[in-house]
């Protein structure tokens, strides 16, 4: 071999250990490449919080692909099924929502942010699985609407071919648009994204008009059809879809608002991620929800779903189901109806039955969300820990989050806690209750001790000591609730009434300890010189105060009724626990106390921000909160009162009753308006329904006007822009076009029933809204000068209307007094007196309480002198033009009898059935005594 022949050799092996590596190189960086391309996860796990994020996100996944799975194999599974067309509709949504629980394992559990600018995002691919539904829920509502009120056009035209055309449509649609949207510049796909969410608007507004349309359908046009398998079947789809698109639009209203502002205002919530974003988690809760609904409004569907799915996982059922299937499809009805455990609260046959779950269901979430936010927030600060007075807002604050979280079993579902019990928890969840009066107590006492005995207190009750105090709430409550359950039933009782007398023993001691505390607040302390100690336990007395005057105020009517059944043996019962109003206003407790907490703590907001909602939401920034946040007021709006005498406890908890009273009695006028088409049909009752819900509103916006400090006018504080007061100005168009309807009722009968029919009488009570609101957005928008100038002219045309209501007010008590009693007695006869009884009863209350306040805006505009007050809610000429929305509904229930029986009927009869059954005692009677 010669030397060339060897260089070449070596030169060739060197060549290929260079070329080795370089690749070994190449490949080392493509590793590292997709190390630093790994999508990081959700969460930190820097707090306990991030580990329950995770934990959710994997729960709630799991659980939307095994249930919206289940119903897209029974349905490809069964014939029988597959050949309704409503099927084919829960088909579609089911496969997007069972996309949707497996899209949550990458868009919950990773670091993924869909938007302009996205990170680590699908381009929007994931997410639109909510647009597919959305088309899906809208084609839905039309196929029930035909299929109801047009069936021969419905079996002639919407053929299953077509159904399914209309399924696939609503998937190349959505994935047509996004794919545009992805391949046009940014500023083209913004301008789609803005048309979208316009598209959007319009498809929401017609699927609310669709739903109060099915459900008009439901109730009036069904009810005329002889009963058949027909027309439950109607019924039953009709159910569906209405409660279906219910829940969808409750859960995705935040998040579509979200976008609406953000788009619009450039302001809006922004999130740190997908798997953070309460807004877009609430959406694709519905993902679990729907089909959920699906399986408990179609016992078919329940059959078919555990023949083909849960039976082959269940064998020790098995059994029972092969018998089901081995017969007709009744008997697999009947077997799905028996596999439901426990029926829903109430029954979807009025609008106050979906009202009160909607209620209900947002009152747990927002219970959970408050009270866990302040234990997180506690545990997550050694600051708060070493405190006695937050260990005790710990221990009520982790009571107050398992009350929300069983506010979603006893208040859902049809469960009674009582003697005797249906679907109960043994008292389990209602003795949570319990506990929070036994750590209350001791919260008191500690203030007490802290205060008035600060070397016993420093010396003796140590930290030790307050959470060996907590711990014995938890094991005195519920020892005494095992052995309860233990004993025989007369024992049982002996302990029940041991335990009331325990309870009421408490409650006086707790009353006595606050009348105590208040005290040594407003005299002991003020000697003290001031500093941050002095401040502290201000603050630590002003929380315990607020807090047990607010548990007595809302669970003093149970107790009162505990004590009145047991002297005089008569109860009130009730449907359910979700019925119950005593036992609605003591659940409250669970999200009012957490609330207090977080408004009189500065530093607990702090900690509630810091380790909670900072980690959710990006904006405002932790340093504009905390900047906010000042030792002397809540982030936000302070409260109306500062609670420095006895006369600002009387004046909150009066405007929280009056508040209460308004929307109890004016809804229920409202309902009971609404549910009735022999009165919907009568003019004088539209305009009674425009000033009710007008007067609902008010009692709502009392909880803001009258609880915090708000001061409207030039210059306000804390205002509303006069959007609330306006309110006002809404029923006083009504009354007056309701005198010139009776007036032209009674006097010109021909004209009337010609020309003033009710299209015209709706299309006045809208105006009403149309120019307040006009008027009110004029004002807002001009500058200063020009706004006060339009409030004078305003003013001045209020005067005109108050004269003209004055003038029509004596004309019809001059048309009452004479003109009707010229008329033969008769039904009709009757009717007009009534309605201008009503209408006579109702001005004259609304100028008398309304006068003052109008004399004193008039003699502070043209004189500068009159009355000025703190706030909205020390005002007394504004707290009685707003007392009318009380009297103004009171009248029309004493005045109509026909209102009366509608509001029984609807909302009273279904709360106590007692009632219900009493109130067709005396009509029975006078009935028989007729007849003999």
């Amino acid at each position: 071999m010669s030397l060339r022949q060897v260089l070449s050799m070596y030169m060739k092996r060197f060549s290929l250990r260079s070329d080795l590596l370089r690749r070994m190189e190449r490949n080392t960086d493509t590793f590292r490449m997709l190390l630093n391309s790994t999508v990081p996860l959700s969460v930190d796990f820097d707090r306990p919080e991030d580990f329950l994020i995770f934990i959710f996100h994997i729960l709630f996944a799991t659980a939307a692909v095994l249930l919206a799975g289940s119903v897209v194999i029974a349905i490809l599974s069964n014939g029988f099924l597959r050949g309704q067309n409503r099927f084919i509709f829960m088909l579609n949504t089911s496969i997007s929502d069972t996309l949707t629980g497996f899209s949550v394992y990458y868009l919950g559990l990773f670091d993924v942010q869909e938007g302009y600018p996205s990170r680590n995002g699908t381009f929007y691919i994931l997410p639109s699985f909510l647009g597919v539904n959305v088309l899906t829920f809208l084609f839905a509502q039309f196929d029930r609407y035909f299929a109801v009120c047009h069936p021969f056009f419905y079996n002639r035209y919407i053929t299953r071919p077509a159904v399914i055309s209309v399924c696939g449509l609503c998937w190349i649609y959505t994935y047509s648009i996004l794919t545009a949207q992805n391949l046009v510049p940014i500023s083209k796909a913004a301008q789609m994204n803005a048309f979208g969410v316009m598209t959007l608007q319009a498809i929401v507004l017609i699927k609310v008009v669709m739903t109060v349309k099915l459900y008009v359908i439901a109730r009036s046009q069904l009810v005329r059809e002889a009963p058949s398998a027909d027309r439950n079947t109607k019924n039953e789809s009709l159910r569906i879809i209405v409660f279906v698109v219910i829940c969808f639009l409750t859960l995705w209203s935040p998040s579509f608002v979200n976008i609406i502002v953000r788009q619009l205002t450039g302001k809006g919530l922004r999130f740190r991620n997908e798997a953070t974003n309460l807004f877009a988690t609430m959406a694709r809760m519905n993902a679990l929800v729907t089909p959920a609904v699906y399986l408990w409004g179609s016992p078919a569907l329940r059959g078919a779903v555990w023949r083909t799915v849960w039976q082959k996982f269940c064998p020790w059922r098995k059994g029972r189901s092969y018998r089901a299937a081995s017969t007709t499809f009744p008997c697999i009805m009947i077997l799905s109806v028996n596999l439901t455990l426990v029926p829903l609260c109430v029954d979807f046959t009025s609008p106050g039955d979906y009202f009160l779950f909607i209620f209900h269901v947002m009152s747990g979430i927002s219970t959970v969300l408050v009270a866990g936010s302040v234990v997180c927030g506690i545990i997550s600060t050694p600051v708060l820990l070493v405190q006695h007075r937050f260990i005790f807002m710990l221990n009520t604050s982790i009571s107050d989050t398992l009350t929300g979280c069983g506010i979603f079993y006893q208040f859902l579902f049809d469960v009674r806690e009582d003697y005797p019990s249906k679907n109960g928890t043994f008292y389990i969840l209602p003795s949570l209750l319990g506990v929070n009066i036994m750590t209350f107590l001791f919260a008191q006492f500690d203030r007490y001790f802290a205060v008035c005995q600060p070397f016993f207190y420093a010396r003796f009750i140590s930290t030790k000591v307050v959470v060996c105090v907590t711990i014995y709430s938890w094991v005195h409550v519920y020892g005494l609730l095992v052995i309860q359950h233990m004993v025989p039933l007369s024992k049982a009782l002996d302990i029940a009434v041991y335990s009331r007398i325990s309870i009421f023993v408490i409650i006086v001691i707790k009353v006595s300890m606050t009348i105590k505390l208040l005290f040594v607040v407003r005299f002991q302390l003020l000697r003290e010189p001031p500093g941050p100690e002095r401040e502290s336990k201000k603050e630590s007395l002003l929380i315990i105060i607020v807090v047990v005057v607010f548990f007595l105020l809302f669970w003093g009517p149970s107790m009162f009724y505990t004590i009145l059944s047991s002297l005089t043996g008569k109860y009130a019962t009730f449907k359910n626990d979700a019925n119950n109003p005593m036992k609605i206003l003591s659940r409250s407790n669970a999200l009012c106390t957490p609330c207090l907490y977080l408004w009189a703590s500065p530093a607990l907001r702090v900690a509630a921000w810091k380790s909670v909602w900072s980690k959710i939401c990006k904006t405002p920034s932790l340093t504009m909160l905390l900047s906010n946040m000042t030792d002397s007021a809540a982030a936000g709006v302070p409260l109306s009162v500062d609670f420095s005498s006895p006369e600002d406890y009387f004046i909150f908890i009066f405007q929280i009753l009056f508040a209460t009273t308004t929307v109890m009695i004016a809804g229920t006028v409202v309902i009971g308006i609404l549910t009735t088409r022999a009165l919907r049909l009568q003019n004088r009752f539209i305009f009674m329904l425009n000033t009710s819900i007008c007067d609902t509103l008010v009692g709502f916006s009392v909880y803001y006007l009258g609880l915090f400090d708000v001061q409207e006018g030039y210059p306000s504080r804390n205002g509303t822009y006069n959007v609330l007061p306006s309110l006002l100005g809404v029923n006083i168009l009504t009354f007056l076009f309701a005198q010139f309807d009776r007036y032209f009722a009674v006097c010109y009968p021909f004209i009337y029933s010609r020309f003033i029919t009710r299209q015209v009488v709706i299309g006045l009570n809208i105006y009403c809204w149309v120019y307040n609101a006009t008027h009110l957005l004029a004002r807002n928008l001009l500058p200063v000068s020009k706004a006060m100038q339009l409030y004078v002219f305003s003013i001045v045309f209020f005067q005109l209307i108050v004269l003209t209501k004055v003038v029509m007010t004596i004309k019809l008590y001059v048309v009452a007094k004479y003109q009707l009693e010229r008329e033969p007695p008769s039904p009709e006869r009757e009717s007009k007196r009534e309605s201008l009884k009503i209408i006579i009863f109702v001005v004259i209350s609304f100028l008398v309480l309304w006068c003052p306040s109008f004399i004193n805006i008039a003699i502070k505009f043209f004189t500068g002198g009159g009355l000025t007050f703190r706030s909205e809610a020390t005002n007394l000429f504004a707290i009685l033009a707003r007392f009318n929305a009380v009297s103004t509904p009171s009248v029309y229930m004493w005045g109509s009898p026909a209102l009366r029986e509608a509001t029984v009927r609807t909302v009273w009869g279904r709360l106590c059935p007692q009632c219900s059954g009493r109130k067709h005692v005396p009509c029975l009677s006078v009935k028989l005594k007729k007849t003999y």
